[in-house]
């Protein structure tokens, strides 16, 4: 009885650890938005007052790159911690009939998995269109 219950506070402080760190990466993908846009307002400050703001800024060419594979990580992480929320409340709906919860879970599930399909749909442009690949299959 014991052992189960410290094993059930292992897995409720890892899950909340990785939740914190997804929102330390998040945190982090604002901070390089935030780089990319600085750079590009120096540029417009540059051709408007034909100075060299911009060159103090960082090359931010690969910092798109960087961000999709981050929110990729993320956006998968919050989907799986949804998948597992949603399943509870269906086995609790299936044992009890309550379905309090059962519907925000789903709906909360299904706007995790837009997300995802929207960043892989990101991840796409970035990567393989930017790479001149016309087709992912290979024969």
């Amino acid at each position: 009885m014991i052992m189960k219950r410290n094993e059930e506070l292992q897995n409720g402080l890892l899950e909340l650890d990785v939740k914190i760190l997804n929102v330390y990466l998040l945190i982090i993908v604002n901070f390089l938005y935030l780089i990319i846009f600085y750079k590009e307002r120096a540029g417009i400050i540059d051709e408007l007052l034909n100075t060299n703001y911009q060159k103090k800024y960082p090359d931010t060419s690969n910092y798109i790159k960087i961000i999709v594979i981050i929110l990729l990580f993320v956006n998968g992480i919050f989907l799986y911690y949804s998948y597992q929320d949603l399943k509870e409340s269906v086995d609790l709906y299936n044992k009890t009939g309550d379905n309090t919860s059962l519907e925000q879970n789903y709906i909360s599930f299904n706007g995790n998995l837009l997300q995802l399909v929207a960043t892989i749909l990101i991840f796409y442009n970035v990567f393989i269109k930017e790479a001149g690949v016309t087709t992912v299959i290979t024969k």
